[in-house]
């Protein structure tokens, strides 16, 4: 019976620690340098390919990006694979048939 007190008052004190620590942690991963932002270049395909990143352009724009980002928009996917390859790009947009072959 007394083992099981010390275990559980054992378990009390490490939760309450745990938690502190979790709230710690946390609360240093919250806070954000607003002029440490990262130039990203990306490179996609015009049409249906890159309209995914339409939210994020409008967003650069506006000056909320987490980064600023700089877009190369091609018309054909040789110009986003010649990118790639020459390493001038950081993210890119392409049909999957260009990415099985990379």
């Amino acid at each position: 019976m007394q083992y099981k007190m010390k275990h559980l008052h054992f378990k009390k004190i490490l939760s309450l620690l745990m938690a502190l620590l979790m709230i710690t942690v946390l609360t240093a991963c919250s806070e954000k340098e607003a002029d440490n932002k990262t130039d990203v270049q990306i490179t996609m395909l015009a049409g249906p390919t890159g309209m995914g990143a339409v939210k994020l352009m409008s967003d650069n724009d506006a000056g909320k990006a987490s980064n600023n980002y700089h877009f190369t928009i091609a018309t054909t996917p040789d110009e986003v694979k010649a990118a790639i390859i020459n390493g001038t790009t950081d993210i890119a947009a392409i049909p999957t048939n260009l990415a099985a072959v990379l």
